[in-house]
């Protein structure tokens, strides 16, 4: 992606605003060993395949959000969904790198708040990597509808997009459907296995990672349990038919699971898809 005359000055006064952490030895530190554990799968998932999954395009820019919006439900690890969500997009500027292909990043929460705009090279890849790390989110809501909107704008070529959340907003369907219209999109899901059987833990307190508002729920209660699960078994496949109908790629991820091999297996499916 690039800007020139009036694009550029506009840029500079662009709403988006940088908003990360200082950027300490100890995020540079978790950035190398992000680096270091997907070094080997980006070594394995593109190899022989990166060409014909992205048909020599690149990735341009991946969105990625990088915490996760809740179910309410206090026993997820919401670092672990987080961590996961950033490792995955390690992966693909990793791999985007490799192959000299441009990458960028935009982060959101009720608003966009943060871009990385496309480049190539390793160096610029790492800088994606630790502005994820480093990124604190203003805002406390979801709007990817409006973060996919804004992305459309920023893109000018074809480009592969890549949607990393947990899709839990209203009113994303019609903008992921314009994307996937002129563009290439992969939504990949992170998901807690913990949102369906909530553990047997006594009463309780929930609170909702947006809201603020907390509930006292008693998991020894098995009708509770039972109710909680089918509830986000019904989210999960209302998720799946809007994507279905949006016409873009998925990937399904769970924290239980080691993300390489599933992410392998999908591309690889993608790859033989596409040389069809």
């Amino acid at each position: 992606m690039t800007y020139t005359g009036g694009e550029r000055r506009r840029a500079v006064t662009s709403p988006v605003r940088a908003r990360r952490r200082a950027v300490t030895p100890e995020i540079l530190k978790h950035v190398k060993g992000i680096e270091l554990r997907a070094r080997n799968l980006v070594n394995t998932l593109f190899t022989g395949e990166y060409r014909s999954v992205f048909r020599g395009q690149g990735i341009e820019f991946a969105e990625v959000r990088e915490y996760q919006q809740g179910d309410d439900f206090r026993a997820i690890d919401w670092n672990v969904s987080a961590r996961m969500a950033v490792e995955v997009a390690a992966v693909l500027a990793l791999a985007a790198a490799r192959h000299n292909d441009r990458v960028g990043a935009l982060l959101f929460a009720d608003t966009p708040e943060y871009v990385v705009r496309p480049a190539k090279g390793r160096a610029h890849a790492l800088r994606v990597i630790r502005d994820l790390v480093a990124f604190a989110p203003r805002g406390r809501g979801t709007n990817l509808g409006g973060a996919l909107r804004y992305a459309a704008k920023l893109l000018r070529h074809r480009a592969i997009v890549v949607v990393l959340s947990d899709f839990r907003a209203e009113g994303w369907e019609d903008a992921m459907a314009q994307v996937a219209a002129r563009h290439e999109v992969v939504a990949i899901t992170v998901d807690d296995p913990r949102e369906y059987d909530l553990p047997d833990a006594g009463w309780v307190e929930l609170e909702d990672a947006e809201t603020g508002q907390r509930l006292l729920v008693d998991t020894s209660h098995g009708p509770t349990r039972t109710r909680i699960r089918i509830a986000a078994e019904k989210l999960q496949q209302e998720r799946t038919r809007k994507l279905v109908q949006a016409g873009v790629d998925r990937v399904a991820l769970h924290t239980t699971v080691p993300y390489g091999p599933p992410l392998r297996r999908a591309f690889a499916e993608r790859a033989r898809r596409l040389s069809r």
